[in-house]
């Protein structure tokens, strides 16, 4: 079964043209890739969807560390209407895909994305991942992952530095480190 995966994605690019996928969650249209058509999935977190929707305002800057395929990216960009939303995702097919899905809703302008990892220090680290793994972490493998994982070489940059650099003040952050959140 797994060995239909890539053809049902391809099946998908063609069917869309490659416009991506249309998904329409909670009253709002998005455009996601076939491969990650699952990020934005109505049973997933409404609590903090609505939580979002409530508390973002036009304008606001978010920081999303960990921001995977992008469910979060899209749905903040979509709150702070003109905002500018900094995501963080260092696992390097994921990144790709995060892009993607950002394109595909014409956010570039608004998101922007760093293929890096968040930790207290700036520098390089190891990363074990899988494509579109939410297991995926820094330091050692998730055991879930243990033996299949692929490691990696990612940049590491602190916040303190990437927002001064960038002379940004935070309205919000959003946080999914995968056994790093000490860090």
């Amino acid at each position: 079964m797994s060995g239909m995966k890539p053809w049902t994605e391809l099946g998908w690019e063609l069917i869309t043209a490659g416009k991506g996928r249309r998904v329409v969650l909670d009253g709002e249209t998005f455009r996601v890739s076939p491969r990650s058509r699952w990020i934005l999935n109505a049973d997933q977190e409404p609590e903090l969807r609505e939580f979002i929707r409530k508390h973002i305002r036009a304008g606001a800057t978010v920081l999303d560390v960990g921001s995977h395929a992008g469910r979060y990216v899209l749905w903040f960009a979509r709150c702070s209407k003109t905002g500018m939303v900094h995501a963080f995702e260092p696992n390097p097919d994921t990144y790709h895909e995060l892009l993607r899905n950002v394109r595909l809703n014409g956010l570039q302008d608004r998101v922007t994305v760093e293929q890096c990892a968040v930790s207290d220090q700036a520098g390089e680290v190891e990363f074990f991942g899988l494509p579109l793994e939410g297991m995926s972490r820094l330091g050692k493998p998730n055991p879930l992952l243990e033996g299949k994982a692929k490691t990696y070489r990612v940049c590491v940059v602190t916040l303190d530095e990437y927002v001064q650099a960038r002379r940004l003040t935070p309205d919000w952050l959003r946080i999914d480190v995968e056994g790093y959140e000490y860090q």
